[in-house]
């Protein structure tokens, strides 16, 4: 974990605290709210209705997932349930958006300004002309949308502890939750999306990175029209499609399976 903080009491926090950092929101005003590894908190000079909130909450339901602030005390939050609150003070021309909302963005200087994560892997923003004709390159090279890695599935049973250019797939994964390495920072993951909505991955050492990286609840993938030969055979002999074992680079290879078999060249640097 690195950081660089003006505020004192916020270092000691991080510096002296018995349970792990896990997630640090922060303000327009100073504020912070620090979630720690067990989805506790500490916060200070946050809006008081969203204070009233997190302090009402019943233990008994679903922990914080994701906060957004704001100008003007505006806020957003999101739970394990995927159920969402948000601020009152929120325009109503976002605040009509944020049914099925994974993750929102907000300008801290113009209210008016927003970028949307639904939870069908599409977005809705509104930012500028300059941001408008990047996004509308992107769309026009590829297919992309967000998506969370724990809802895609893998297409082998087991993946080598090591990507090609010898990086350890945990060492990757340890990356991410430490911050060291960011999702932008890795090539996105290709993906075949099915008739039936299931996302399965063709880069399964990156999923598995992803997956088990605990902050990473959003990555951005890219939908791919044309199956491999052996995708549709694949899928159907996998009985598991969300556990894939990781087989240390000393194993015998001789005696696996073809849903061992490597389905891409897995390089991330």
């Amino acid at each position: 974990m690195f950081y660089n903080l003006e505020d004192d009491d916020l270092c000691d926090e991080l510096m002296n605290s018995a349970v792990r950092p896990y997630k640090l929101w922060f303000n327009d005003d100073n504020g912070y709210i620090l979630q720690y590894d067990d989805l506790s908190f500490t916060w200070d000079n946050i809006p008081i209705d969203l204070r009233n909130k997190l302090n009402g909450r019943q233990k008994s339901l679903p922990k914080v997932k994701n906060i957004t602030f704001g100008p003007r005390d505006t806020w957003w939050v999101s739970f394990q349930d995927d159920t969402a609150r948000w601020s009152p003070r929120l325009p109503s021309h976002i605040s009509k958006y944020l049914m099925k909302t994974v993750r929102l963005v907000l300008d801290p200087i113009d209210k008016d300004n927003y970028f949307i994560f639904k939870d069908n892997g599409n977005f809705i923003w509104q930012v500028n002309d300059d941001f408008d004709e990047d996004m509308k390159d992107n769309d026009e090279n590829d297919d992309v949308c967000y998506i969370d890695p724990q809802s895609i599935r893998y297409t082998q049973t087991t993946i080598k502890d090591q990507f090609s250019n010898g990086h350890n797939i945990e060492d990757l994964c340890d990356d991410l939750e430490d911050g060291r390495t960011t999702v932008s920072d890795i090539p996105m993951i290709n993906v075949v999306k099915t008739r039936s909505g299931n996302v399965w991955s063709l880069n399964n050492r990156r999923l598995w990175c992803f997956r088990h990286a605990r902050n990473i609840d959003q990555i951005p993938v890219r939908i791919v029209d044309k199956r491999p030969s052996w995708f549709n055979r694949r899928i159907q002999q996998l009985k598991n499609p969300f556990y894939i074992r990781v087989r240390a680079s000393s194993e015998e290879t001789e005696c696996q399976s073809e849903l061992d078999d490597e389905s891409d060249s897995d390089e991330y640097d």
